[in-house]
């Protein structure tokens, strides 16, 4: 089956694929529909999926070959940074050895 869903939907569009032969464990994977859109227009018929976030392989007879790297829909994980303190500036050398110029005689 190939499921669809925009960011604002609350629900899923589901499209059952007919005379597929599937192998090994189920694996759900997210990707852009334009590149998955793209290999089905190049005749790919073949898919091979390893797991969740790895590439994926699209494949036919003929021998053309398309990879697409998955979608994380997790998002990278959120690591907590406390900041650390910053020492004070101190002027830089340009600003030491600058003269003073006065308007004054």
């Amino acid at each position: 089956m190939v499921e669809g869903q925009n960011r604002d939907d609350d629900t899923w569009t589901s499209i059952p694929i007919q005379n597929v032969q599937v192998t090994g464990k189920p694996v759900t994977v997210a990707l852009n529909r334009t590149f998955f859109v793209n290999a089905l227009r190049f005749g790919l018929n073949e898919l091979q999926v390893e797991a969740t976030l790895s590439p994926m392989v699209f494949s036919n007879n003929g021998g053309k070959k398309l990879i697409i790297m998955p979608i994380d829909l997790e998002g990278p994980a959120r690591v907590e940074v406390s900041p650390q303190p910053q020492p004070a500036s101190s002027p830089t050398p340009a600003e030491q050895h600058q003269p003073s110029t006065s308007s004054e005689p």
